[in-house]
Order: structure tokens, then sequence, then C-alpha cells
């Protein structure tokens, strides 16, 4: 196989993570425009206790939901945050969400139904790119990884 070919294979791979990136990034919004509805109402059992996050990771990216709490007085607040735990599936499980408001728990197993499909997909391209590095360092082809490959990415916009 020539060089170009495996960086056309390893390209392509990074174009799918990236639109996959694109619609968590359209999920994300969703979710948070639903957040805003009801974050409006009055009172504390109205407010969101859980948030969707997108984290860069490598080549990839992770979907991840995070805790959230507030402590201390009105003057003194402090905002701690904890990453719920996934375990080995694919798709977070309500149980996770003990904490959630009940208007939250619809829109969290609507995320997660997609959300599931996008790190299934994810895992995939990964083992994709490790097979392609493997090929390529075998066949003693040097390969380009990562952005300076592929141009700009939305994965940029991770944190």
């Amino acid at each position: 196989m020539t060089d170009q070919n495996l960086q056309h294979m390893l390209n392509m791979v990074y174009s799918e993570i990236d639109s996959l990136h694109k619609e968590a990034l359209s999920i994300q919004e969703d979710i948070y425009l639903q957040y805003y509805k009801n974050n409006q109402r009055s009172g504390f059992d109205n407010k969101a206790r859980y948030s969707m996050r997108l984290k860069k990771s490598g080549f990839s990216f992770l979907i991840i939901w995070e805790d959230v709490r507030f402590f201390g007085t009105r003057g003194n607040r402090v905002r701690i945050v904890k990453q719920v735990s996934k375990g080995t599936s694919d798709k977070y499980t309500l149980k996770k969400f003990k904490n959630a408001a009940e208007w939250e728990l619809p829109i969290i197993e609507s995320a997660e139904k997609q959300f599931e499909k996008i790190r299934k997909s994810l895992k995939c391209l990964g083992t994709c790119h490790k097979q392609i590095l493997t090929l390529a360092s075998i066949q003693g082809v040097q390969v380009q990884t990562g952005k300076q490959s592929t141009g700009k990415s939305s994965l940029d916009v991770c944190q």
C-alpha cells in the first residue's frame, strides 16, 4: 500500500471523527436549550444537576456527564463538579443520575440514545486509526497524524 493511500485512509478517519464531533455539538446545544427553558423556573428543584461536556482526548473526543453542586452561603458559593462514571458500556444508565431533577431524566435519556451510537462509532474509528498506524509502521511508511494532516477541525473547540 502506498503512503498516499494510507494517508488518505487516516484523513478519512479524522474526517469522520470531525463529523461525529459536529453531531455531538448539535446534541449538546439542544440539551442546553432544554436546560435553559427549565432553569427559568424558580426554585431549587427546577435547577439542573447534570451537565454534559465534550472533552478532547488524543485524536478523538469523549462525551461525559458531570454532577454539578454548589456549597456555601450566597456570597461564598463554591461550585463542585464531579464526573459521572460511565463504566465499560457505551451508554450511561439512568441509575447514574440519582440526583437529577424530574424534568432532566427524559433529556438525558434521549441524549444518551444518540450518544451511544456516537461512542460506538468513535470506538471503531479508534481501532481503524490504530490499525492504519500499525500497517504504516510495518511497511515503513511515514504518515502525518492529527490535525496537521487534515487542517482545522471542530475538535479544536473541545476542552
